[in-house]
């Protein structure tokens, strides 16, 4: 298995909680644990979530599927921030964080990521100070890694990636979605791995 990506030891392929089986407007944790326990048996560790997905359940399934079940050094937990329209503060921030902490049951986040980022959302982060709360979150020990997840074009990629002072080192590249933006997307993701 290559495992070069994400560092020495995280494999390339992720488990996205996005999208889980579901019993009427339950997730289907039965159904959950067991496809978490297979992903974990074939040598996989990273699980990807976000403070929206499933109205907030998916978090929660993250905790009950991994979290409560696996030792925390067995596995990488990604979740993302929103900056959407309601959040516009350090304390909106800052209370999306806590409750995401609270709803996976972890002291840390391997990866914390700024959700669903575009032109204007890079440029609404650096208005409010959203990569200032992601590094603060990193000193204190609370996040690993900072970064984005990403859905515009490979020039705002390339842009975001190297203006002046640009601290972020990750973007994850979603597979099922790899048309012709997307591959121009993984060419600059490409190009910037090649760089560091």
């Amino acid at each position: 298995m290559n495992t070069g990506y994400l560092g020495d030891t995280t494999p390339k392929l992720g488990f996205g909680l996005m999208r889980l089986p579901m019993i009427g407007d339950e997730i289907d944790m039965e159904q959950t644990k067991a496809m978490v326990d297979t992903f974990m048996a074939k040598g996989f560790t990273y699980f990807d979530t976000a403070y929206v997905y499933i109205n907030g359940k998916s978090e929660v399934a993250a905790r009950e599927a991994i979290v409560k079940r696996y030792p925390r050094d067995s596995f990488t937990l990604a979740t993302k921030l929103p900056l959407w329209d309601n959040i516009e503060t350090e304390a909106d921030m800052q209370r999306i964080f806590d409750e995401s902490m609270e709803r996976a049951g972890v002291e840390y986040f391997d990866y914390y990521l700024l959700h669903a980022m575009d032109k204007a959302k890079f440029e609404k982060a650096d208005r409010i100070g959203a990569w200032d709360f992601l590094f603060k979150m990193k000193a204190q020990g609370k996040i690993k890694h900072c970064g984005f997840s990403f859905h515009d074009s490979a020039e705002v990629l390339d842009e975001a990636l190297t203006k002046p002072g640009s601290r972020i080192r990750t973007a994850p590249a979603q597979l099922h979605r790899l048309g012709k933006r997307q591959r121009a997307v993984q060419k600059v993701l490409r190009g910037r791995r090649q760089a560091q």
